[in-house]
């Protein structure tokens, strides 16, 4: 058991190497939750499906479908068979709960609703959790509210609760916000570009002033 669970992580190592994601994925979702790599396996299935999205996503192909498979796979991790929310998470659940949102967010469809029950239900468990997990967290649900239109004005105030972060997650922050008002209706996109600028005034804040490059 354990030496077969040894050989999926390698033969998963291997795969995401060579970019063959399909497999990788595989791979690494067959290595059991009792098995001490568990956490490193769950990040790593995260990575490959993420890799195996864009590409499909870059080539023109509809993601909906896998995303979905994806999320569903990630989801599953956190609530078990019993479909109910664990009083406890694992750093492994923890992970899936990040990954499930992220998925859903960037490449499925209907999105904002499902990452906002999963993100919420995450902070709510893991009140214990490393900040920097926290934060994560807390930077994704502002994306998933601002996409539902009766919630911007909590994305707003999240967004002002939010702690003091890394330039990279701001920076994250700021792209979703910039990727969803282009896919928004025009009378949407004065609520997102509010947004936007808080959080690039947050980011100013920590950082100072940002060059042109940066701002683009």
């Amino acid at each position: 058991h354990a030496t077969t669970n040894i050989a999926r992580m390698w033969l998963g190592r291997i795969r995401e190497g060579q970019e063959q994601w399909r497999s990788a994925v595989a791979a690494f979702q067959g290595v059991t939750p009792d098995h001490r790599d568990f956490p490193q396996a769950v990040a790593a299935t995260g990575r490959c499906w993420l890799s195996w999205l864009r590409e499909q996503k870059t080539a023109g192909q509809d993601t909906k479908a896998a995303a979905n498979t994806a999320a569903q796979y990630f989801e599953t991790l956190v609530i078990g068979p019993e479909q109910k929310w664990p009083e406890r998470w694992t750093p492994a659940q923890r992970t899936a709960a990040l990954l499930a949102a992220q998925v859903r967010l960037d490449f499925a469809e209907d999105p904002f609703a499902p990452a906002e029950t999963m993100l919420n239900a995450a902070l709510h468990y893991c009140a214990d959790a490393p900040d920097a997990w926290q934060d994560e967290v807390q930077t994704m649900l502002i994306v998933a509210l601002a996409g539902q239109p009766d919630k911007r004005v909590q994305a707003r105030r999240l967004l002002e609760k939010l702690e003091s972060g890394s330039t990279d997650r701001l920076l994250d922050l700021i792209s979703a916000l910039s990727t969803l008002a282009t896919q928004s209706q025009r009378d949407v996109r004065d609520d997102l570009a509010v947004l936007q600028l808080e959080a690039l005034t947050k980011l100013e804040q920590e950082d100072g002033p940002l060059d042109e490059n940066t701002r683009k």
